[in-house]
């Protein structure tokens, strides 16, 4: 390439078939990018598909789906030069299905041709409200393109045959739009041309006299050359990756800022992934170093193409390096929503090349546009035509930049049903940053990634034998038999939150916890409705409306709070005892998808297997029901993929596939119901569609009673749904019954100013008719406003309609009819297989890896040697001053020192992996807390002991003990076990020591302790289980067999002490027992308080108290009085 002309990157945007392709692959043909002979053999091809006005086209359109579609479906890249500058041309797709593709390519441009048909019909469908060229241009403005050159094209359309006055209408209305958007029109050349013919495109036309502008040849000349920011630390967006035989991995991408060098170590945000660039190339010539403008293609080593993707930003590792955004500050501009945007609305974000689904955070400020005075702070919603600031989450890892920072960073288009609705330029970003949680990250990885691999070794050959057996069978249902059915009922269901307020006491590591309500707040009130098999039900409202809730009561979860009301199924009235058992024939998939990221799609199914299903079944019967749910979800070709994701820095599946996987995991036990909270939250339009068609086909096909909420679904989606319930704020429940139906009965409130004819989207219409309160005159007021003792007027229209009162009398049946709840799902395993269930997954995982066991047992001698210096000089002073004994006590502390900060490191990948999937197992009824706790006693234990004889081993060769005893040496071992295992012992003998030594030491061994002990409570208290499992995690069963073996001993064990004066001798095992047996005490009394305030929970929120009875009573004659 010629590096003595200007390099600029030139997009053609604009309405499908406006002939933008043809236009631009006229346009090389002219300047000599292609031959004629290509062209000629284009034609004939063209020809033969019966479409041979694609000729020129075709120079651009390399896809067969797209050759056949007669579309642009990807953007095309190609070279032209014209007398002044070098040109890499982007013919970007006008079909809306591909505006993510037109977004990626404009985002590259320094300039942009918008392509104008001018045909009588064609100009009016691209500029109007549903076509491509406004919304190309508004993209285009927002995404950074300031130089813009129209091309009025098809001037030799029968309906125009180059006329002036069609050009000039087309030329007003074009440029009032542009002006509107924030082109400033006296600066944008408008080119009447033939992209066919080939008027105007190179020099004059003939046919066109009456035009004295320039042609577009001349046009794209007098552009201005774009300011390159080679200043500035390299950001370059990734368009795509690509494996190129005998070369490798090559990424390909327009450089925005910075220079990219082949020598150069670049770094990939977000996933901060690290490599050296080999080559820049750009047009398969070689570039010594491509500078912001450049569109190249560049080969890394040692990274595989399924590492990268289009939207990784790469970037100089050690200059200012690209990472992940945590959230961001951005101000919006809402151009074009048909109802209001709230906190919680997550929409697709463009920006640069990423195309992320972001959440609305947080709504600070409400702005006029123009001023940019702020008009409200915090507001509940803005719609169309408003300007705010909004803190926006990334649902998925993403790269952006201040404007300010990088400007080609720092602009966005939020897109969703299919359009633009606002776009937006960030002000500020928080990043993740690397440190001590990237380190526990890499730690927690490796772990994970050690523990799963046997797993897969021992599971393999049973797949293998089982494949040709089971996979190529056609399977039809997910149950050999008839599953039960169950209709899930609620009659005059209320819910009060409690709110609570903890204070925690600590005295010798008793935990004593005091509850203290501040108050109650209402969620549900008074609602009814049902949930039958065979269908596929939606829950739809608005935010805080009480979705959630409802699903938490329906399927028996427990909650802080209290409810009122009835519960049925099938119409029986529930007892508690029957949702113990209903847990288990019901399916419950949360928002948040939880699973060990490092394992494959079938082990973390085959791991949920072992827990779920019951102990009668063989290991080929799990394998092949594990088998069929995963062709049932549609993940069996992604069956041996890792899960991958942000902890773990592993590229795995897609988010759609994540839920889909959780999905599976319910569908293990072959449940009667599926409940799904928000499942379609934070995946793209297609996987939400895919993921409701789903389950759509297990509710007709397997009989399944499937119940989700929702949050303003497509039209597509919404279709999807049989039933609809509609809650408004306040917990009310104004419409239960069919989809069809709904917005017929909505529209059939007399003071509804809403018209369902001019919504598309039937569901944007039910979530603007929530939005509107109809009793007000302006019609515009949130329901928000109504408190939680009031109603709008949705809820008497409801209560008055012919179908709520067909509802009221089948709900009023339940005191008549017994009958009907049979329960046919095996209960959870016997205790004993659950515990050994548990500690095969973890040994399988842990002691069959030598590397691990040598890396862990290693750590606590090199922290030893790495001290020595500091442990011999106190050593030298403790033996000058208080003589051998002291010396070694003081010696044996320091060591248990380093065991307690191992045991940390320990509970990191504990805590961050495991403990959110045994918590979901915990919920779903698989396993008990008791199973896992003496799982981890019984892995904990030889670990511990191994670990002691090391660090005894070393102490004793560093500092050579003469006087040692070999009952000394017991004792000390005994020591160790119990400063290793449990940290709470540093506490034990920091107290046991402290009037025996100078205050410092005791000083800073209490602190040591405390603090670590309060920072466990800081991480893990945030819920009942979490305590729980720090309970158990302490160590409670280890402590307490370890102060058995120490009293047995202590007898023969009479080791003395002396203080400073040498007035006072204690018995150092005596004071050990006593104050080890005190905290094994306490926290057992702790234990058992907190079991029975669990059980006391329970009780309360499955048994009403005695008022909430006579409360129904009176619920009840409403009910049959309806």
């Amino acid at each position: 390439m010629p590096k003595e002309k200007i390099h600029i990157s030139l997009v053609v945007i604009g309405h499908v078939d406006a002939g933008k392709s043809t236009t631009t692959g006229h346009l090389i043909y002219k300047c000599g990018g292609i031959d004629k002979r290509t062209i000629e053999k284009f034609e004939k091809e063209a020809l033969e598909l019966g479409k041979s006005s694609f000729k020129y086209a075709w120079v651009l359109d390399n896809l067969k789906a797209e050759r056949e579609r007669g579309i642009t479906i990807d953007i095309a890249l190609w070279k032209f030069e014209s007398p002044k500058y070098f040109f890499t041309v982007i013919d970007a797709p006008g079909h809306r299905d591909f505006i993510k593709n037109m977004i990626t390519g404009t985002s590259q441009a320094d300039c942009a041709i918008l392509v104008v048909a001018s045909g009588v019909g064609e100009f009016e469908a691209g500029i109007s409200k549903e076509g491509q060229t406004r919304e190309h241009a508004l993209l285009a403005f927002t995404l950074g393109v300031r130089q813009m050159i129209v091309a009025i094209n098809k001037m030799d359309d029968s309906s125009v045959m180059y006329g002036q006055p069609r050009y000039e209408e087309i030329k007003e209305e074009v440029t009032n739009y542009l002006k509107k958007v924030g082109y400033k029109p006296a600066k944008i050349p408008f080119v009447p041309i033939s992209g066919w013919e080939g008027d105007n495109m190179i020099e004059k036309s003939g046919n066109m006299p009456w035009y004295k502008g320039p042609c577009l040849l001349e046009a794209l000349d007098n552009l201005n050359p774009p300011k390159r920011p080679t200043d500035k630390a390299l950001r370059l967006p990734l368009q795509d990756v690509y494996k190129i035989g005998g070369i490798g991995t090559v990424p390909v991408g327009r450089v925005e800022t910075g220079v990219l060098k082949p020598g150069m170590v670049v770094q990939f945000g977000p996933v901060g992934l690290q490599t050296e660039v080999k080559s820049v190339e750009m047009h398969h010539e070689s570039l010594p170093e491509a500078v912001p403008g450049d569109n190249v293609g560049f080969n890394v080593k040692n990274v595989s193409v399924k590492e990268l993707r289009r939207g990784f930003v790469a970037s100089d590792s050690k200059n200012d390096p690209a990472k992940g955004t945590e959230t961001f500050t951005a101000q919006v501009i809402v151009l074009n929503h048909p109802g209001q945007i709230g906190n919680g609305y997550s929409p697709v974000l463009d920006c640069h090349t990423a195309h992320v689904a972001c959440k609305f955070k947080e709504i600070t400020q409400k702005m006029d546009r123009r001023s940019g005075k702020v008009l409200e702070e915090n507001p509940k919603f803005v719609k169309s035509g408003d300007a705010c600031m909004v803190v926006l989450e990334p649902t998925k890892p993403m790269t952006v930049e201040s404007f300010q920072e990088y400007p080609p960073l720092g602009r966005f288009a939020v897109r969703d049903m299919r359009q633009t609705v606002a776009v937006g330029v960030i002000h500020s970003v928080i990043k993740k940053e690397a440190g001590g949680k990237v380190l526990a990250v890499c730690l927690m990885s490796l772990y994970a990634f050690f523990r799963s691999h046997r797993f897969h070794l021992q599971v393999r050959h049973e797949i293998a034998q089982l494949e040709n057996e089971l996979f190529g069978k056609e399977i039809v249902s997910l149950a050999t038999g008839s599953l039960p059915m169950y209709t899930i009922s609620f009659a005059f269901l209320g819910y009060y939150a409690i709110d609570h307020r903890y204070l925690i006491k600590i005295f010798l590591n008793v935990f004593i916890v005091y509850s203290q309500p501040k108050g109650e707040k209402q969620i549900l009130h008074d609602v009814s409705g049902t949930f039958a098999p065979k269908r596929l039900t939606a829950i739809m409202g608005a935010s805080g409306s009480g979705k959630t809730t409802l699903l938490n009561l329906i399927s028996g979860r427990a909650s802080s709070g209290r409810f009122y009301g009835f519960r049925m199924i099938n119409n029986a009235k529930s007892n508690p005892k029957d949702y113990d058992t209903f847990m288990s024939s019901q399916g419950y998939v949360e928002q948040t998808d939880t699973f060990i990221e490092t394992l494959t799609v079938r082990e973390s199914l085959l791991f949920s297997a072992y827990l779920r299903l019951p102990d009668s079944m063989t290991l080929r019967e799990k394998i092949a029901r594990v088998n069929t749910v995963l062709k049932v979800v549609q993940l069996y070709d992604a069956a041996n993929t890792p899960i991958g994701g942000l902890i773990s820095g592993l590229k795995g599946i897609s988010g759609g596939q994540k839920r889909r996987l959780s999905i599976a995991t319910e569908l293990l036990r072959l449940p009667s119901v599926l409940i799904l909270d928000e499942p379609t939250s934070g995946l793209d339009a297609t996987s939400s569609l895919l993921l409701v068609q789903m389950l759509s086909q297990l509710a007709s096909t397997q009989g399944l009673t499937v119940v989700s909420t929702i949050h303003q679904p497509r039209a597509e989606i919404f279709q999807l749904f049989d039933d609809v319930v509609l809650m408004e704020k306040g917990g009310h429940v104004i419409y239960c019954g069919p989809q069809v139906n709904v917005v017929k009965h909505l529209q059939a409130i007399p003071t509804l100013a809403l018209n369902s004819s001019s919504y598309d989207n039937p569901a944007d219409f039910i979530i603007d008719a929530l939005g509107l309160d109809p009793e007000r005159e302006e019609n515009k007021r949130r329901l928000s406003l109504v408190t939680t003792h009031e109603s709008s007027h949705f809820l008497p229209h409801w209560q008055s309609s012919e179908q709520y009162r067909s509802l009221m009398v089948s709900l009023a049946r339940y005191s008549s009819d017994s009958s009907g709840i049979t329960f046919k799902q095996a209960k959870q395993s016997w205790i004993h297989v659950q515990t050994w269930t548990c500690f095969e997954r973890r040994y399988s995982r842990v002691y069959t890896k030598r590397l691990d066991i040598l890396l862990r047992n290693i750590q606590s001698p090199m922290s030893q040697l790495m001290s020595n210096p500091t442990i011999t000089q106190a050593d030298k002073k403790l033996l000058h001053e208080y003589g051998i004994l002291y010396q070694n006590v003081m010696l044996m502390f320091t060591i248990s020192a380093y065991g307690m900060v191992l045991e940390y490191l320990e509970i990191i990948p504990e805590y961050f992996i495991e403990r959110p999937l045994l918590e979901m197992e915990r919920k779903s009824n698989a396993i008990s807390f008791y199973s896992y706790v003496y799982a981890l006693f019984l892995i904990e234990t030889p670990k511990a002991v191994v670990n002691s004889i090391i660090l005894m081993s070393v102490s004793i060769g560093v500092h050579t003990w003469d006087n040692i005893t070999s009952r000394g040496i017991f004792t000390l071992f005994l020591i160790f076990i119990l400063g290793t295992c449990a940290w709470q012992s540093l506490i034990c003998c920091a107290c046991a020591l402290s009037n025996n030594m100078p205050p410092v030491y005791g000083v800073v061994f209490l602190l040591l302790g405390s603090g670590l002990l309060f920072s466990g409570i800081c991480v893990s208290y945030d819920d009942m289980w979490s305590f729980w499992y720090w309970c158990y995690y302490g160590n409670a069963p280890a402590l307490m067999s370890r102060s058995l073996i120490i009293a047995s001993t202590s007898s023969s064990l009479q080791l003395q002490m002396l203080d400073q004066s040498g007035m006072m001798k204690m018995s150092l095992d005596v004071m050990f027992i006593v104050i080890v047996t005190t905290i094994i005490v306490g926290r057992m009394v702790a234990i058992v308080v907190f079991y029975f305030r669990e059980q006391r929970a329970k009780q309360l929120h499955y048994t009403p108290m005695q008022w909430v009875e006579d409360r129904l009573q009176a619920s009840l004659e409403v009910g049959h009085n309806h």
